[in-house]
């Protein structure tokens, strides 16, 4: 009896996620075949299945380990249980206790010795990141005069607030699903960590004339050299004042309204985990206004990390109503739509204090 009562004995959430590391894989595809298209794709983008759209959901690369995967709305889902929670819309307990039936192979689960594996991705490796980080910046040059800049110029940002941080690239292969699509310019962007490290380039496909390429997703970044926790694209030198946001045309459209310094974290994801020069006091967090409230909350959670690292913080998003059909309003939509009229007074050409 004694004996039966050990081997029946509930397992702790740690010793669950240690049974279940190597086998997400298998049991994600059992308990939710919405994710079936994620895991065929193995680590690349698929439609949300939350969301729908086209391309807004894909797992880690590591997911057969850790579970996880990122929704480009939500954010990321750290391991299996939390996307269990999200894709399934159940209690947390519900995903603990799922999985744990799965691992004592109750249910019509088919043994593992039955069917041939899902797809798991090859982790990626750091030294071909650096290697094709390394050799796509040194084939950039200063973006002033090309088609990078004419691309913002048609986006509504003017030369004089692009900074010498951007640099082109006049003929960048594109890649999607590992299909070739050609040869296209490319804006280049520097995504540095905290010390400053080159450990990932955002790029921004192009036509010559400054218009998005035609391809599926003009905007990829490469691999990560590094974990890119923490970096940002760093538009311009960090003073006392510093302000942060998601996307690159959103932050070079603060830096026209205020004038203040400005970083680019990409997306709400690396916004939460953003780091800042200790010499940085106060941090201006111009959040995107989504319908979903992801931006909103990304910058909540970052503006709650630095006020404890002693940080003064204050949150910007865009007072204006969300146009119908769209999923937000990030503040380059507030100064084309509204002019400085629809920015708050006291950053309209902001100047640091004396």
């Amino acid at each position: 009896m004694t004996q039966g009562k050990t081997q029946m004995r509930r397992l702790s959430l740690p010793e669950l996620k240690a049974q279940a590391s190597g086998k997400w894989a298998y049991i994600l595809e059992d308990l939710a075949p919405e994710l079936s298209a994620a895991i065929q794709a193995a680590g690349r983008h698929v439609p949300c299945p939350v969301h729908g759209g086209t391309d807004g959901f894909r797992l880690f690369k590591d997911y057969n380990v850790s579970g996880g995967g990122v929704c480009n709305t939500c954010g990321p889902q750290a391991n299996g249980f939390a996307l269990l929670v999200w894709v399934k819309g159940y209690p947390f307990k519900d995903a603990v206790r799922e999985v744990a039936q799965w691992l004592r192979g109750e249910g019509a689960s088919p043994k593992l010795s039955r069917r041939p594996p899902p797809p798991v991705p090859t982790p990626p490796d750091p030294a071909k990141a650096r290697a094709m980080i390394d050799r796509i910046w040194s084939a950039t040059k200063p973006i002033a005069g090309t088609a990078g800049e004419r691309y913002f110029r048609v986006r509504g940002i003017w030369a004089r607030n692009v900074p010498s941080t951007l640099r082109f690239h006049p003929s960048l292969r594109y890649y999607h699903a590992k299909e070739y699509y050609g040869n296209f310019p490319a804006i280049i962007a520097p995504v540095r960590d905290p010390q400053g490290e080159l450990i990932a380039l955002h790029r921004i496909f192009v036509t010559a004339d400054g218009k998005k390429a035609p391809v599926p997703a003009p905007k990829k970044m490469t691999l990560c050299a590094k974990q890119p926790q923490g970096a940002a694209i760093k538009l311009f030198p960090a003073g006392k004042t510093l302000g942060v946001g998601e996307g690159i045309e959103t932050m070079l459209a603060v830096h026209a309204i205020s004038r203040m310094p400005v970083w680019s974290a990409i997306a709400a994801p690396l916004l939460e985990h953003l780091q800042v020069p200790e010499t940085v006091e106060h941090v201006v967090i111009w959040a995107d206004n989504d319908r979903s409230g992801r931006g909103q909350k990304a910058a909540e959670k970052l503006a709650t990390r630095l006020t404890c690292e002693g940080k003064s913080v204050e949150i910007q998003i865009p007072p204006q109503p969300i146009p119908e059909g769209s999923k937000g309003i990030d503040w380059l939509d507030v100064l084309l739509n509204f002019g400085l009229e629809g920015v708050p007074q006291q950053w309209r050409v902001w100047r640091p204090a004396a």
